[in-house]
């Protein structure tokens, strides 16, 4: 009777009911790990913005000792905001990410905010302009916002009051 038990597992494993089965649970607990490991994620920026003008609805921040910069934009139109910087090694690029307003998934052409985040490399001050514009077609430039960033001794990355 043993053997007839050992026998029926050996020809279910070779059948592929076992190794399916096998094979969904391994799948089950990746996905779930996965899942779990997105989840948990420390890269979520969770920063106070303060409005900084009108037009172009600036808003800067701070994400530990990094700045943050975002703008209003709406890359449906072709227009998206580029930088550049009055001197470089003082500040650098950590991050950037669109990310479209909250609407209706049915809507199209939906607008969101561009956000930016500037990490220190050694201290000093540094000019950043940025350009909304359109890269195809001439380069159409719709407007411009300009900050002024300084890092401290600390390593910290602030943005200068005009």
């Amino acid at each position: 009777m043993c053997y007839n038990i050992r026998m029926n597992i050996r020809m279910d494993f070779l059948l592929g009911k076992t190794r399916l089965k096998f094979f969904c649970m391994a799948s089950l607990i990746a996905a779930a790990l996965l899942f779990w490991a997105c989840s948990t994620s420390k890269n979520k920026m969770e920063v106070t913005m303060t409005p900084l003008n009108d037009r172009w609805k600036t808003e800067t921040g701070r994400d530990g000792k990094n700045a943050v910069v975002s703008f209003e934009a709406n890359a449906t139109t072709g227009f998206s905001w580029t930088y550049a910087l009055s001197e470089k090694g003082i500040v650098r690029e950590v991050s950037q990410e669109y990310v479209t307003e909250p609407h209706d998934e049915k809507m199209v052409g939906f607008g969101g905010r561009q956000f930016y985040v500037f990490g220190a490399v050694k201290e000093g001050r540094v000019r950043a302009t940025f350009t909304y514009r359109r890269p195809w077609e001439g380069g159409e430039t719709a407007g411009s916002v300009v900050l002024d960033l300084a890092v401290d001794s600390d390593g910290n990355v602030l943005f200068l009051e005009k």
